[in-house]
């Protein structure tokens, strides 16, 4: 699960109309939060929807996006909706 957190991160630095992406912060995030959150729904294990849910708070206010994207009404949260449709979970 820790390379498809990794992937969804890298996913933000080469998306076309993002000029900047995730750093490792957000990486290392991931790990922290989606045990946490595993916890708080009474699991001792992280499943891939802990790490979708937590794609969005922990990345867009990370995603900078290119002036021509932000004027067709594009939101950093479509971005990570399109990356994580995207992306092939484990």
């Amino acid at each position: 699960l820790i390379e498809y957190a990794v992937k969804i991160v890298e996913a933000t630095r080469t998306f076309r109309g993002v000029s900047t992406g995730g750093s490792i912060r957000p990486s290392l995030s991931f790990r922290i939060c989606a045990q946490t959150r595993a916890f708080l729904h009474g699991r001792d294990h992280v499943i891939i929807e802990d790490l979708q849910y937590l794609a969005f708070p922990l990345l867009r206010h990370r995603l900078i996006l290119d002036p021509n994207v932000k004027e067709f009404g594009t939101t950093p949260d479509d971005i990570i909706g399109k990356i994580l449709q995207r992306t092939e979970p484990p």
